[in-house]
């Protein structure tokens, strides 16, 4: 009830704040920059993370050599790809290098849900924003599940002509690859694509809190904070094993940020355990939030490149060996927890977006 009167809300501000820009942060607040005229875009572009504007229907024609090849480097159905509609709009209202094309289509391909998923691409083939709306559970996002899952396709891409050339989805043949690579190079892909993987579980760690105790008044319970404990046991791990690549310097400051980071869920639990809520949000969406994550992402002292350590393994991540183009749970997409087959479907709908859009005169 609590996420559905949000919801509401939301649709009220977005009718009647001018221009208003959305962005969500970690801790899943969200910040509203207001300009002089309303948001006019579709009713489902709210659930998108960046609300479009200017949108006008395209046209969109798959023949079917076209719509097979999708299929088959995708997993989506006919029927979905036959449903789909493509649009135009940008992400802000003044700001043309922010057009995109805009794929909506089923989520699913079970016949007769309404879940659908909206992906929007620039002119680069860069997904710049996606969302998921159509049923109860997406929308009320009880978990704040569904909400981490979009924000981890921003930036995503793929090249589309290659993917579409191939007779085969290759995509296997590349995982099973790596997994038999023991050489150095292929030990630290491996250990980004799992670091990469542990990295969403942590914002979801934040933003599952934040929506329980701030919207729900509840918090989870201890054991669910004590289980975070082993992932952050094997990041210090994986620091250990990157130390070749970010320095042993960097390595090092990793891995104390990491044992004080145990130590902070451990309190965390106890005070989930001792029933204080309020302190348990503001343990993990203050504290936590500020000193785990914003502390490890600025480490500067990594021998990559100039900036802080988080952007520079992003800007690195495909020289390294770690596709960001593979859309499967498990491996580069993070799935929300008990809803792995549903996260599936999601990302392989996302990916047949990113093919559909490439398909239409090559992105122009």
């Amino acid at each position: 009830m609590a996420r559905r009167m949000r919801m509401q809300t939301l649709k009220r501000m977005l009718s009647i704040v001018a221009g208003a820009t959305l962005v969500v942060i970690l801790s899943g607040g969200l910040i509203m920059k207001a300009s002089s005229r309303p948001y006019d875009g579709p009713d489902w572009g709210i659930h998108l993370t960046a609300p479009p504007y200017d949108v006008l229907p395209s046209s969109l024609s798959l023949d079917e050599t076209t719509r097979n090849l999708i299929m088959l480097h995708s997993g989506v159905t006919a029927e979905q790809l036959d449903a789909t509609k493509m649009y135009t709009g940008r992400t802000r209202r003044d700001d043309p290098t922010t057009d995109v094309r805009l794929i909506v289509m089923p989520g699913t391909n079970e016949p007769g849900t309404e879940a659908r998923i909206g992906v929007g691409v620039n002119a680069q083939g860069v997904i710049t924003t996606t969302g998921f709306w159509g049923t109860q559970e997406l929308e009320l996002d009880l978990t704040n599940g569904w909400n981490r899952f979009s924000w981890q396709f921003r930036i995503r891409t793929l090249d589309v002509d290659s993917t579409l050339n191939g007779s085969v989805d290759a995509r296997d043949v590349h995982w099973n690859e790596l997994q038999a690579n023991s050489e150095p190079d292929g030990i630290i892909a491996k250990l980004l694509y799992e670091h990469r993987l542990l990295m969403n579980a942590n914002g979801y760690l934040i933003g599952h809190t934040y929506e329980l105790v701030k919207h729900q008044g509840i918090a989870p319970p201890p054991e669910w904070y004590e289980s975070y404990i082993a992932s952050y046991k094997r990041m210090a791990e994986i620091a250990d094993g990157l130390s070749s690549i970010i320095g042993e310097e960097a390595a090092q400051a990793y891995r104390e940020r990491t044992v004080i980071d145990i130590a902070k869920l451990q309190e965390v639990a106890e005070a989930s355990r001792r029933g204080e809520v309020r302190n348990v949000g503001k343990l993990i969406t203050k504290s936590f939030r500020t000193q785990s994550c914003g502390s490890c992402h600025g480490i500067t002292s990594h021998v990559l490149e100039t900036g802080d350590l988080d952007d520079a393994l992003k800007a690195r991540m495909v020289e390294l060996g770690v596709r960001g183009d593979l859309f499967q749970v498990g491996r580069d997409i993070w799935p929300v927890p008990d809803q792995e087959a549903q996260s599936q479907e999601f990302a392989n709908a996302i990916r047949a977006a990113l093919l559909v859009w490439g398909s239409q005169n090559d992105g122009d």
